[in-house]
């Protein structure tokens, strides 16, 4: 069994989104690594614009492992 410390959970933080990024968008773009339980633009919830970040999840830590490889993200 490994240590829990081992474990790195397949969820990748995002930061640099800008206000006309979507869910969707986000969704689109990342799913080219494997994959995605969830994906989520994080928004103000009294003005609706974008915080800047988000998240996504992947099913497995493969799929972080080919996001984490590739060099550049826009």
């Amino acid at each position: 069994q490994q240590a829990a410390s081992a474990y790195r959970s397949p969820k990748l933080f995002v930061a640099g989104i800008i206000n006309a990024h979507t869910d969707a968008d986000l969704r689109r773009y990342f799913e080219q690594f494997g994959e995605l339980v969830e994906c989520q633009v994080i928004r103000n919830r009294h003005s609706g614009k974008t915080r800047g970040f988000g998240f996504v999840s992947y099913a497995d830590e493969a799929s972080l492992d080919r996001v984490l490889r590739s060099p550049v993200h826009y």
